[in-house]
């Protein structure tokens, strides 16, 4: 299977927003993505900031995973919203995702990531720690993650 990365752009804007609705409604709720529509979508998108990234994996022409990039400051960078369609689950998407994510941190002279996770969210917790992530500290709902790169 042919597969490509792209940073997101309004030619996208329709993709995306079938990929949202091809979510199941507990990773919607979980992303707070209940009930936007497109123009909501691509809207929020264009008031990001220029150190936001939104990543999109694609094959066959349909977005089938995402995430978001923003540098926090000259070394650390937070990943959030990644999300893999749930009928790409469990088929390595994820880490891809998550290795093209460190790969363009590395490129910008990123030496670290970080991110939040749902306490409740095991899968996730397990995922993020295969790749090498710890828990740095515990929040009210969330664990926040860390992992240096080399």
């Amino acid at each position: 299977m042919k597969f490509k990365f792209r940073k997101y752009n309004s030619r996208f804007s329709r993709k995306l927003f079938e990929f949202v609705e091809s979510l199941s409604e507990d990773t919607r709720k979980r992303l707070s993505l209940s009930g936007i529509d497109p123009k909501t979508i691509h809207s929020n998108l264009k008031k990001c900031l220029p150190d936001e990234q939104l990543i999109l994996l694609l094959t066959d022409k349909k977005i089938i995973a995402c995430g978001k990039l923003t540098r926090i400051d000259d070394e650390t960078w937070e990943v959030s919203g990644l999300v893999v369609a749930d009928s790409y689950q469990r088929q390595g998407f994820g880490k891809r995702m998550m290795k093209y994510l460190m790969s363009l941190i590395l490129l910008n002279n990123g030496k670290e990531i970080i991110l939040e996770v749902k306490k409740d969210n095991t899968e996730a917790l397990k995922f993020y720690e295969k790749l090498g992530f710890k828990k740095e500290k515990e929040l009210i709902y969330t664990y926040l993650l860390r992992k240096k790169l080399q």
